[in-house]
């Protein structure tokens, strides 16, 4: 890619194999899971109920959080955008989809 970073490629099938939880747990919550397990308390109850709303989405549009992309993501934002909740909690709902690893291991980058 010019300019940009170049792509990875993951096997996802030995990713997910990686994740703590039961196989027949759903990807998406295995990896919410472990990544929630570095958090104290408080914030990683929070960051749960936003990759929830997360995965809540994705379920409504008929995506995998998994499989979801960038578009996916700048949908979910003008939802939020649209809805009444305090700016601080639109961000942390945001904070919360840009930490979590995507299907291939990168993050999803902000504007």
């Amino acid at each position: 890619m010019a300019g940009g970073a170049a792509a990875v490629t993951v096997d996802r099938v030995a990713a997910v194999e990686r994740l703590p939880g039961l196989d027949d747990q759903d990807p998406h919550e295995r990896l919410a899971m472990a990544f929630l397990v570095g958090y104290p308390a408080n914030s990683a109850r929070a960051y749960l109920g936003d990759l929830k709303a997360w995965g809540a989405w994705c379920a409504a549009t008929g995506v995998h959080p998994l499989d979801a992309r960038r578009h996916h993501v700048d949908a979910w934002v003008r939802v939020l955008q649209s809805e009444p909740l305090l700016a601080r909690r639109q961000h942390r709902r945001l904070s919360a989809r840009a930490r979590l690893p995507s299907a291939n291991g990168a993050r999803v980058k902000g504007r």
